[in-house]
């Protein structure tokens, strides 16, 4: 069995990445000073599932999520991931997990598992199908990503035409010891979505557009193995992009902190990518104390995000304001697993709705920014 992330307020569940029965060594190893060399054209093989690859497919732990997140008209919002993995010592199996709604329509949730024999991928073109739902990406312009969902509760097709090319972080890989990795890919930085839904219960019939991205991470170690802490921010609207995320690694790797951050701006069709980086610092603030935490759990409401590349840099300034969830991952597991994760991590992740400051200098010395509303996320992995 396998167990996703799901990073919108409404709907948590639990981080596959923590879900492994692995002890990490404590001799210090240097570990990934970020995600190392510059920006490249993405290619098909990127792009393409990986979970064959050679040390993933033997691998005894391994994640991969492809995840679309769509905002639509009156707050709504369409979630779609599909996953593959493996817990130590299992089978790597599939999952779809999703949330649907629209006005006058019943709220849909779907988290369903398969086999890996319902497992179908390709390079030519990009695709990955879990039983009868398919993923793809063309290249055509700047990339056009779609996704056919069909289940018993719903039928639903996604298009989400990209604004900006794919994007990976330098390589896009942070390497740890033993040849184990986080790979991290935006297939799409931002998209104007159209989609078509009709529910099987009641025969209803949905069309609307929204705004969204998608993106793609794999990883061949837990997240707690490569990080005590992560901080996450993600804006997708029609005035800008900023997605990222810094891990703050364990002591072995000296506590060091990287990450990525990509900064767009502009209207949809017409934006333009302001900033990029795979070496990223937090420094966060306004710490406090968790007040239904047993074990010290202390959260920052601000937090700081240093990005440099090459010569230029960016900060990003978040500043919380109301906290929108709090996901325990082990009160949701059975009394085993529970028991044995337990001992390993104490995962918890707080959603906060925020605001953010961006300043960046892009290439030839101009100085841009940008402010807004934002969703942050912090994790905490153990105490």
């Amino acid at each position: 069995m396998i167990l996703h992330p799901h990073i919108l307020a409404r709907l948590t569940a639990l981080p596959a990445c923590l879900c492994a029965a692995l002890w990490a060594s404590p001799a210090l190893a240097s570990g990934p000073a970020g995600f190392e060399g510059p920006d490249a054209p993405v290619t098909a093989s990127q792009l393409a599932p990986a979970h064959t690859a050679p040390g993933n497919a033997s691998a005894s732990y391994y994640n991969e999520t492809c995840t679309a997140t769509v905002y639509l008209p009156a707050g709504y919002v369409l979630y779609i991931q599909l996953a593959i993995g493996r817990l130590p010592f299992g089978r790597m199996d599939a999952a779809l997990n999703m949330e649907w709604a629209s006005p006058g329509a019943e709220h849909v949730f779907i988290k369903r598992e398969y086999p890996l024999s319902a497992v179908k991928a390709s390079t030519s073109p990009v695709s990955l199908a879990i039983g009868r739902n398919v993923f793809t990406f063309e290249p055509a312009g700047k990339g056009v990503a779609t996704i056919h969902i069909d289940e018993p509760e719903l039928a639903l097709d996604l298009r989400l035409t990209s604004d900006f090319l794919p994007w990976r972080p330098g390589s896009g890989k942070l390497l740890f010891d033993g040849g184990k990795r986080f790979d991290a890919t935006l297939i799409v930085p931002r998209g104007r979505a159209h989609v078509e839904a009709i529910e099987r219960k009641t025969g209803k019939v949905s069309k609307t557009d929204g705004i969204g991205y998608l993106e793609r991470f794999w990883a061949n170690l837990p997240l707690y193995e490569m990080a005590t802490r992560v901080i996450k921010v993600k804006v997708v609207n029609e005035e800008a992009v900023l997605l990222g995320s810094a891990f703050v690694l364990p002591e072995r790797y000296g506590k060091k902190t990287v990450g990525f951050l990509y900064f767009a701006k502009g209207a949809p069709g017409e934006g333009e990518v302001q900033f990029t980086s795979g070496h990223v610092d937090a420094r966060p603030d306004d710490i406090r104390p968790d007040p239904r935490s047993t074990d010290g759990y202390r959260v920052p409401w601000k937090s700081l995000l240093i990005a440099r590349n090459g010569a230029r840099r960016m900060a990003a300034k978040l500043d919380g304001q109301s906290l929108n969830a709090r996901n325990d991952v082990l009160a949701t597991l059975s009394p085993l697993k529970r028991a044995v994760l337990g001992t390993l991590t104490k995962p918890v992740e707080y959603s906060i709705a925020a605001t953010y400051a961006v300043e960046a200098e892009r290439e030839g010395g101009a100085r841009v920014s940008q402010t807004g509303k934002a969703t942050y996320f912090y994790i905490q992995l153990n105490p």
